[in-house]
């Protein structure tokens, strides 16, 4: 039986390239496998290859898109001008 390659946090995320810290924060969130022999924490092939299936981004066509804008109004034009008009034919009481 041959043993899969290991390898290290570094090598790991060298070849993600990531931040070590997103692979170790990944795993304490169990999102990542690992392999530990004493205080040695080390990630196979085939862990690294289920966490990118994991992440994989597959938009949906069918899904609704986000609005655009960050408004929540209901969308209707307010005419400045009439408003002026009115406002001026307006006599105080």
């Amino acid at each position: 039986m041959t043993a899969p390659q290991l390898l290290t946090e570094a090598e790991a995320a060298s070849r993600l390239r990531l931040c070590p810290r997103t692979l170790r924060k990944a795993r304490q969130d169990g999102e990542l496998s690992w392999v530990q022999f004493g205080r040695k924490v080390l990630y196979s092939e085939t862990d690294l290859a289920a966490f990118i299936e994991k992440a994989r981004q597959c938009p949906s066509t069918s899904a609704k898109g986000r609005p655009s804008g960050g408004t929540r109004s209901p969308g209707a034009v307010f005419d400045f001008e009439e408003a002026r008009a009115r406002k001026r034919n307006v006599t105080p009481a």
